[in-house]
């Protein structure tokens, strides 16, 4: 279990990255031109021959040049909208830690996306942009291009010296943007022109193609068998990983190793004879590729059955469709899975695992590894029989799906951890933010960038709900000391009266505070520390806590609480933090120890009353019996002179015991009566 802990502090640290974090900002914004472009692909490649033939029927043979143009303005260009998209967030975040020297973050995005038109080399006809590089292709290129232009703006920009300044009634702050931003952004495109004669000054004119030649060099001359099979996948995933369309990067291993082979295997069986190559172009596509490159139909499964309601899953069940047609770019760039650390180990794995499995199921003659060329767009199930020519191929589908689900599942549900987790961090700086708001809380939260505006509003949306509801206030009117902690032990929410008895002036105030701030006006650093471990154990093992302690208040007083510690679940178990709830029961605890004091006094009070009345009484019965045996008279007359003294004691006792009863029923009555004081003492 510490294990496992270990292993999600290491993946929540790494994916919290800020760098990370700002590709997976990039990422959610271009998918409006990924979704789109993937429903131009899904409408060219429909794999259904009616279908095809029923477009060019109707609409001519040039009908797919609508979805070829939507392409060519989408998934074509890729490469320079995620160049600007990173711009734009590293603006963002960098104007969230310097709000009196914003930047404005379309100059940003801009000045990325012409950095990286700076360096690619132009198309030989008419010096136009390479649509070849623009795309998925290039991503790794505009990636790279992107942080390196925006922190070199940046770089520049907090130079006040290179400020133009410029202000005007007519032209508004934009013009004031663009004026302070012009040389920074002249000497960030001069270093990038610089640099592209500097590559061109030593042989290097497209580094696109410098990039991909390196990326093949290591399968030269290697022959068409496992081990090159297994190279190639690995590949394929970690280009996949890092941006780069894997497929397109490896398309020279493809021509020189897999189509020849997929072209031989149709000759021999031509010929009546079995497929001389397991490893085809077919065959990754079948049986490695289900939904698309790192079997995302797997992964779609373990996303749809494991996760609640998300925004991931609603990514999912987008990506479903096309992923059926394995095209999963909607869900490469909208979970993401590229620069996603935790997908990073099954998204490689799983490929490798099932090509080594379907490679011994081909040569152990379980289903035939060839048969016929497929297209890619054909879906599992209907290509695995296509391909195999028999119910085989099908089988071997199912059983690599289910492999693919097994082995994605873990990595999903501590990916939702981590989801977790990240609300909290970025639900815990809404906070701090909104904390200290002097203005509209909708147009400070909501305007704020990143991940932290989206939970603002996803929080409006369900503010208005819960107010419907009347339960927005729940927590904030509980009349007891109560307030939740987040897993990093800074305060989320608590009631009025938790505000007034820690000193703040409300609860705003406290937002985002950690514990030992929340009581370091009211507890000793003792009963802190204290209480912040049970916090902590409470977290850890997911069991409720309560206790009671008298506690020394640093005003000097003293008082007793009594403490109850939950975790903070969702239906799901996942854990947020805790919720602590302190009731006063100082009055409570003086009653019973005075209800306690007053029963002790009680029992003392019979136990001594118990020995007064014995002893007169054994005097009585004792004298009864002394006197029954006695002939003579003056033995007798002494023993009843003693009985007589011991029932006057007797009485008296009992008097005093009535006079007691009287008091508690109130009913006691006193009587004037004159008496000696002296002989009294």
């Amino acid at each position: 279990m510490k294990k496992n802990k270990r292993a999600l502090l290491f993946w929540i640290k790494v994916a919290n990255s800020e760098n990370l974090s700002i590709v997976r900002n990039a990422l959610t914004l271009t998918l409006p031109v990924v979704i789109t472009g993937a429903a131009a692909v899904l409408i060219n490649n429909f794999p259904i021959d009616f279908y095809q033939n029923f477009m060019e029927g109707f609409f001519g043979a040039g009908w797919r040049g609508f979805g070829g143009y939507v392409w060519d303005g989408t998934l074509a260009v890729l490469s320079p909208v995620m160049t600007f998209s990173i711009g734009y967030s590293i603006a963002e975040r960098y104007n969230l830690k310097n709000p009196l020297d914003a930047v404005h973050p379309v100059i940003a995005g801009l000045l990325s996306f012409c950095s990286l038109l700076a360096i690619v080399e132009p198309a030989t006809t008419d010096f136009a942009i390479p649509y070849n590089w623009m795309g998925v292709n290039g991503i790794f290129l505009a990636i790279i291009t992107g942080f390196v232009s925006a922190e070199l703006f940046l770089v520049f920009y907090r130079i006040k010296k290179l400020h133009i300044s410029f202000y005007s009634e007519d032209a508004g702050t934009t013009m004031s943007h663009v004026l302070a931003a012009m040389i920074p952004a002249l000497l960030v495109l001069g270093i990038f022109a610089f640099f592209k004669v500097f590559m061109g000054s030593i042989g290097v004119r497209d580094i696109h193609a410098l990039i991909y030649n390196y990326i093949s060099l290591p399968f030269k001359g290697l022959g068409n068998h496992l081990g090159t099979a297994l190279l190639y996948t690995v590949t394929r995933q970690m280009l996949w990983f890092f941006g780069i369309h894997g497929a397109n990067a490896l398309e020279p291993v493809m021509t020189e190793i897999y189509l020849p082979a997929e072209i031989l295997n149709e000759m021999v069986i031509a010929k009546g004879a079995p497929p001389a190559f397991i490893f085809t172009k077919t065959f990754f596509d079948t049986y490695i590729s289900m939904g698309g490159a790192g079997n995302t139909l797997s992964l779609l499964a373990a996303l749809l059955i494991s996760r609640k309601k998300s925004g991931v899953k609603r990514i999912a069940a987008i990506s479903l469709v096309p992923a059926v047609f394995n095209i999963n770019e909607i869900l490469l760039f909208g979970i993401p899975i590229v620069l996603n650390p935790i997908y990073l180990v099954p998204f490689v794995m799983v490929p490798v695992v099932l090509t080594v499995i379907s490679w011994a199921a081909a040569s152990l003659g379980l289903f035939p590894a060839y048969a016929a060329e497929v297209a890619w767009t054909t879906p599992a199930i209907i290509s695995g029989y296509a391909a195999a020519g028999s119910i085989a191929g099908s089988v071997m589908q199912l059983v690599n799906l289910f492999l693919g689900f097994l082995m994605y599942l873990p990595f999903v549900r501590m990916a939702e951890k981590v989801r977790h987790y990240r609300f909290d961090v970025n639900y815990g700086e809404l906070l701090r933010t909104g904390g200290g708001a002097k203005s509209d809380a909708y147009t400070v939260l909501a305007g704020q960038p990143g991940e932290t505006g989206a939970i603002s509003r996803v929080l409006a949306n369900d503010l208005l709900a819960s107010i419907k509801k009347n339960e927005h206030l729940v927590l904030q009117r509980t009349p007891g000391i109560t307030f939740m902690l987040d897993l990093n032990m800074c305060f989320v929410l608590g009631s009025e009266k938790t505000a007034v008895f820690l000193g703040f002036k409300d609860i705003r105030e406290m937002a985002g505070l950690p514990f030992a701030s929340l009581f370091a006006k009211t507890m000793s650093d003792e009963w802190i520390s204290g209480a912040e471990n049970r916090c902590l154990h409470v977290i850890e093992t997911g069991q409720n806590d309560s206790y009671e302690e008298r506690v020394r208040l640093r005003s000097g007083g003293t008082t007793v609480f009594q403490i109850g510690i939950t975790p903070a679940q969702e239906e799901d178990g996942v854990c947020h933090g805790v919720v602590i709830a302190m009731n006063d029961v100082s009055e409570l605890y003086s009653a019973r120890e005075e209800a306690e004091r007053a029963s002790n006094a009680k029992g003392a009070f019979l136990a001594n009353m118990s020995h007064e009345m014995r002893t007169p009484m054994n005097a009585i019965i004792g004298m009864v019996n002394i006197a029954k045996t006695s002939g003579g008279i003056e033995k007798k007359d002494y023993c009843l002179k003693r009985i007589e003294d011991a029932s006057s004691h007797l009485l008296g006792v009992i008097n005093d015991i009535l006079d007691i009863s009287k008091i508690e029923a109130n009913k006691l009555e006193l009587s004037p009566v004159q008496f000696s004081f002296e002989r009294m003492i």
